[in-house]
């Protein structure tokens, strides 16, 4: 195993609190090369990692003569301000919003964003949230969109910016042009026609987002980076030198990793950072001297490079799944579960990780050591998938990989499901519980109900998207009921406890100007819903992590301890076994483009290639045997 040996980094954290728009994030600032095992392998990792220091605040380079436009002071963005709340309160689907390279971010001036894009809308929620300075983010959107006035003043006060065609298609159309090169007042009319807004929007300083791999994909690697975000830049920069009397600021691309833990699955972590940004001015000379079409594109290309370079290091690239999915095994296994490895470290640890099972020109008997590692490890990560059982609920329910006795089994589940509810925590949120069984429901049956075989990347905005409206529903109902009871005064009635102040108010509502009864009455009913609807929401996010986390210990417990009582003849023969020891493939993307061989391989691989899971008592006891076999791996890797 010499081929795969490497040496453990020390880590150097040190933790710091910044305030993107309307809520408090912990940040972990973390040296560039984290540490790649677990400080639980060791005391000497432990001491390591307890080398902490608190870094200076980030300086933010600003430009405090910049003058904002009228029309973008006039613009006060209702409708975006809305749904930046909303966006807040939907990533309470995940338990961890972590923040980096705010310092990258300027705070006034042109920008365009350029975050990968890998889970639907809700990595426009995220980036909205996350936004330093609360610089609001403005998208693409059809002109023929904006023709209805209404529907115009809503996307105008969302931030949305009107375009005619895709960038992003034009600029990789194969008829030979990314714009630039017919006749030059062709070649402006296609620009104005595609840029119009963008660079009024630009030159008012406003900030756009575009998802330059131009669809939402579900893959091992960035597979793919359009040309669209790296004409949009140039033609502005273009335009600004030769047009613009408003804003002289040089316009930076900074592009962003949006980075999930796990994506679809709830209270999982999501990692945010902000990348260097690349300034365009100093390829917009060598653009606007072009002499052909040819020469045009090359420039287009090498801002399309640089920035492609820039999300690979702020993203989780394999080669390959099974490259992946031995890599991210490995890791939990090292770090004894993913929720040990900090937010703030997780893309840096997870690909080296990936780099470690990464096949690189070598011996062949390295190769073939390489191999048999990646096909350990990928055995055991398919069987959890079939058993429906995460590493960290296994390894913290049995922290030995030897098969548990009948007995130890039993006391086993007794004792976490006493845990479970005996706890203060759990009763503390029965109350808001009952509040969200609707969305509970809701959410997984429409995700499930409209949801395509695979496709990852729509589960949670498929998700999320039905249970806050029934959350929304249920609260309105409940808080209006409340509001009722209160300003009739069944409240105190029933409730003799209640505060005074409280039933002071409702009296207050429906009491003296007879004329303001009823807008006292509908302001007091509005103040209540919303205080109701928060109140409650805080509560339930603060209480979830816990009861989830230990649910789903006692539901490991539950069906380790059927594996056990289930007879021995009725696991799955080992000659079928193959069938369980790999997890299915997402479903292919048919907007990507493909050129790696690998990819090409498995997305044939991937057609009608579902499975239905024989059930988890079958596969128990060949679990706990690739448990093994997969931590004897990751102890070889460690000497």
């Amino acid at each position: 195993m010499t081929s795969m040996s490497f040496t453990t980094i020390s880590p150097r954290l040190s933790t710091t609190w910044v305030q993107p728009p309307n809520y408090w994030y912990r940040c972990t600032v973390a040296s560039p090369h984290p540490v790649l095992w677990s400080p639980h392998m060791g005391p000497a990792c432990t001491a390591l990692a307890n080398m902490a220091h608190k870094p200076d605040p980030p300086d933010v380079e600003s430009d405090t003569s910049h003058t904002t436009s009228i029309a973008q002071r006039m613009n006060l963005k209702l409708v975006f301000r809305a749904l930046r709340r909303m966006s807040l309160w939907s990533l309470e689907f995940y338990s961890d919003v972590h923040v980096a390279g705010q310092e990258h971010v300027p705070k006034v001036g042109p920008l365009i964003v350029t975050p990968c894009h890998h889970n639907e809308i809700i990595d426009i929620a995220t980036l909205s949230v996350t936004m330093p300075h609360r610089r609001p983010v403005c998208f693409w959107a059809k002109a023929s969109m904006f023709s209805n006035p209404v529907a115009g003043w809503v996307l105008t006060s969302s931030g949305a910016i009107p375009v005619r065609r895709n960038p992003n298609n034009v600029a990789s159309d194969t008829t030979g042009s990314n714009g630039p090169g017919q006749s030059d007042e062709k070649a402006n009319e296609v620009r104005m026609s595609l840029f119009r807004g963008t660079f009024e929007a630009l030159d008012s300083g406003e900030v756009i987002g575009l998802f330059p791999e131009g669809t939402s994909y579900t893959e091992p690697q960035i597979a793919q980076i359009k040309d669209g975000a790296s004409w949009a830049a140039l033609e502005y920069s273009r335009w600004q030198l030769q047009h613009s009397t408003v804003n002289k600021d040089d316009l930076y691309l900074v592009p962003v990793g949006i980075v999930y833990t796990d994506k679809a699955r709830y209270q999982s972590r999501v990692s945010v950072r902000f990348g260097e940004p690349i300034n365009v001015s100093s390829f917009t000379r060598r653009y606007m001297s072009a002499s052909d079409d040819d020469r045009s594109r090359a420039v287009i290309k090498d801002v399309t490079t640089e920035l492609q370079q820039n999300l690979l290091k702020l993203t989780i690239n394999a080669p390959d799944w099974d490259t992946w999915f031995a890599g991210s095994i490995a890791r939990d296994i090292a770090w004894k579960g993913s929720e040990n490895v900090p937010t703030g470290d997780w893309v840096c640890i997870s690909q080296k990780f990936m780099d470690l099972f990464t096949e690189q020109p070598e011996t062949s008997k390295g190769s073939s050591t390489t191999s048999a590692c990646k096909k350990t490890l990928v055995d055991y990560c398919g069987l959890l998938h079939h058993t429906s059982i995460s590493h960290d609920a296994l390894v913290n329910v049995y922290p030995s990989s030897r098969l548990p006795s009948a007995l130890t089994a039993s006391i086993t589940l007794v004792g976490h499901l006493l845990t479970l509810m005996l706890h203060p925590r759990f009763w503390l949120f029965i109350p808001p519980f009952l509040m969200h069984i609707p969305a509970y429901i809701v959410g997984p049956l429409v995700a499930r109900r409209l949801m395509k075989p695979g496709e990852q990347e729509t589960i949670a905005e498929l998700t999320v998207v039905p249970s806050g409206i029934a959350y929304g529903l249920t609260s309105y109902i409940v808080s209006a009921k409340f509001a009722s009871m209160l300003f009739s005064g069944q409240i105190a009635t029933m409730w003799p406890g209640m505060p005074h102040m409280l039933i002071k108010a409702g009296q207050w509502f429906v009491e003296t100007i007879p004329s303001m009864h009823g807008l006292r009455r509908v302001l007091g009913t509005v103040t209540i819903m919303y205080w109701t609807t928060w109140v409650v929401f805080k509560w339930h996010s603060l209480l979830v992590k816990g009861n989830h986390t230990q649910l789903q210990r006692v539901l490991v417990s539950w069906k380790v301890l059927l594996g056990v009582l289930s007879s021995p003849a009725r696991d799955i023969p080992s000659d079928e076994l193959e069938l369980y020891t790999r997890p299915p493939l997402p479903a292919v993307n048919k907007y990507i483009k493909r050129r790696n061989p690998i990819a090409d391989f498995e997305s044939g691989a991937r057609v009608g290639a579902k499975i239905k899971s024989p059930g988890s008592s079958r596969l128990i006891r060949h679990l706990f045997t690739a448990r093994r076999a997969a931590e004897s791996v990751v102890r070889a890797l460690r000497q």
